[in-house]
């Protein structure tokens, strides 16, 4: 598989709980987590960066092979969120390996 049909390991994960912030949310909203899941992320934890890491789990979980990069890509754009998707290109060109979480 190319890098971009890769199922999106923990790097870009970390980079993104790192540096969506607030975005997190419109980042769920374009990954398709349901708005109740949201709510109970954002109730369970106390920093953006755990609601953000958890939501991104959260829909590796659910999507399991899908879960590609390219996917989340397309999510980023979508979520105005474009800043950030040079940065999950890169860690993801330079990682060959897969992480399942």
């Amino acid at each position: 598989k190319q890098w971009y049909q890769r199922r999106v390991a923990i790097t870009p994960g970390v980079y993104l709980k790192d540096n969506l912030g607030e975005s997190w949310k419109d980042l769920a909203v374009c990954l398709k987590i349901p708005s109740p899941r949201i709510k109970g992320i954002e109730a369970d934890a106390w920093q953006v960066e755990k609601m953000a890491y958890d939501m991104l789990h959260e829909w590796r979980q659910r999507e399991k092979e899908s879960a590609t990069v390219d996917k989340l890509i397309e999510a980023l754009e979508r979520a105005q969120c474009k800043k950030l998707v040079k940065g999950v290109q890169a860690r993801c060109q330079s990682y060959h390996f897969r992480i399942n979480g």
